[in-house]
């Protein structure tokens, strides 16, 4: 995506809690997201409780205001 257009993104994984489930690690990796990169802030969710679904609407949040910042 971001060899076309810059743009701002985190990522959400859900299923964290089952039996052979990716580390954080594995699914930046997988997207391509070196060790000591620019790397987006990455989330837990569970899309079923509305607290988890609040939780990763603020880091996206905060990820923006962090943004503008910089």
């Amino acid at each position: 995506m971001n060899q076309r257009v810059q743009i701002l993104m985190i990522i959400d994984v859900t299923h964290t809690d089952c039996p052979g489930a990716w580390s954080e690690e594995d699914v930046l990796l997988a997207f391509g997201f070196i060790p000591g990169s620019n790397r987006p802030p990455i989330v837990k969710v569970n899309a079923t409780q509305r607290d988890s679904v609040a939780e990763a609407v603020i880091v996206l949040g905060q990820h923006l205001m962090q943004s503008y910042a910089a």
